[in-house]
């Protein structure tokens, strides 16, 4: 069965052959386990353990292939984003 949302891009940190042994498997990389298993398409972003070259993907990333995903789970951890990024909350459909 045909999902109605045809892709979904979540960020995140994603376990793959090379960091499997080195990090724990996060909520993120479990989600799209899951959401695949239901017929939901996923992209997945990013494998990589260094905090700067994850961030460089997930940017590149979140640009290059917005016209290929239907809706964004992009996890913030930031406490005072409200200051930094004013008019940005919780989004509801």
């Amino acid at each position: 069965m045909k999902h109605p949302l045809q892709k979904i891009l979540i960020v995140g940190l994603f376990l793959s052959e090379k960091n499997r042994h080195l990090t724990m498997r996060t909520a993120a990389d479990q989600l799209a386990e899951l959401l695949q298993q239901n017929g939901v398409q996923t992209i997945n972003v990013s494998d990589k353990l260094n905090k700067f070259r994850r961030f460089a993907e997930t940017v590149l990333t979140i640009l290059l292939a917005r016209k290929q995903y239907d809706i964004g789970i992009v996890p913030h951890y930031c406490p005072n984003y409200k200051r930094l990024l004013p008019g940005w909350g919780l989004v509801t459909a």
